[in-house]
């Protein structure tokens, strides 16, 4: 009787982690399809920048400038992600009495110029090539 009742938590405590591994695939797809459509989007949104012309006039005659400027496109998804990380430090603040933990903030400084320098670079390719390639080039 001892060893059933054993079986039985052993069946239990299986079919409990099944379920969980379920939602978790189901979540994961989730997030997965969620992400290629966001990263599909950006990089539309990106592309239909550099397809843009700005008409002025330089000296004598009129004419109409591309829109090629990768290292402002850059700077303003960096300035994107950095709202996002301050929207975090608020929001982390506001449901704890507590303050969060205190971590020297110049550790993410390389990590940061470098996500600055590969955006620019990608953000370059994307000026001078399809949306299509870029997007297989990206991985």
């Amino acid at each position: 009787r001892y060893h059933c009742c054993r079986g039985s938590f052993k069946l239990s405590y299986y079919n409990e982690y099944k379920s969980y591994l379920r939602m978790a695939v189901k979540w994961g797809l989730v997030f997965a399809v969620v992400m290629l459509i966001t990263g599909s989007i950006n990089t539309l949104a990106a592309k239909f920048a550099d397809l843009q012309k700005s008409y002025g006039y330089d000296g004598c005659k009129l004419f109409d400038r591309p829109f090629y400027h990768p290292f402002f496109q850059a700077c303003l998804m960096f300035l994107g992600e950095a709202s996002c990380l301050l929207v975090y430090k608020i929001t982390s603040c506001a449901t704890r009495n507590t303050e969060p933990a205190k971590f020297p903030p110049y550790v993410f400084v390389i990590p940061a110029l470098c996500d600055l320098c590969a955006t620019s670079c990608l953000y370059l390719g994307l000026a001078m090539t399809y949306a299509s390639v870029g997007q297989m080039m990206r991985g």
